[in-house]
């Protein structure tokens, strides 16, 4: 497993040994943030040929070994789960078609836009290749772009609501599914 961490979770997690997982650590520096792109860059050699990408400050109970297959199935650089959002839960900012393709991706302007980034993410390692080295990088603004247009970025459709914990809300919330 390889994971984003602050040192502070080093020293709780330490190798994930006791958790029967093995953890390896990649840090920034606090003062020069490197984004989801160059935070995975620096990360690089600590990576698998596949890997899950998640963000830290989403909670999402969905089947990880379905999402995984569905990835192996279509053979494309990333997979991307993608939240219906029926309920509206934000504003959308991922546009699918019909096969699922990720059209278009704007965190900006939800208008056109059919799904919710999920925060969970399948990539081939080669996915490091396109980012730039040292270098702030947003994966979603410089990255994706890229395998929209080469088709290779494809969605992965929940029904499962995903919980934000990044505030206190969305923690109090998480706290209220989870009792």
């Amino acid at each position: 497993m390889c994971g984003l961490f602050k040192q502070a979770d080093k020293y709780y997690f330490k190798n994930g040994e006791r958790l029967g997982i093995d953890i390896k650590y990649s840090f920034e520096k606090e003062k020069e943030l490197l984004g989801t792109g160059g935070a995975l860059k620096k990360a690089e050699s600590k990576l698998e040929d596949e890997f899950l990408l998640l963000n830290g400050d989403t909670y999402l109970p969905i089947n990880y070994k379905k999402l995984i297959d569905y990835f192996y199935r279509h053979k494309k650089i990333g997979v991307i789960t993608v939240y219906n959002n029926l309920d509206r839960i934000a504003p959308n900012n991922i546009k699918i078609d019909e096969s699922n393709l990720v059209i278009s991706y704007n965190k900006q302007n939800s208008k056109d836009m059919n799904c919710l980034d999920a925060g969970v993410m399948v990539f081939k390692k080669e996915v490091v290749n396109f980012i730039e080295k040292n270098k702030k990088i947003s994966l979603e603004e410089k990255i994706f772009p890229k395998f929209i247009k080469a088709k290779e970025l494809i969605a992965y459709p929940i029904n499962q609501r995903f919980y934000d914990m990044g505030t206190f809300q969305g923690l109090k919330i998480l706290e209220q599914i989870l009792k």
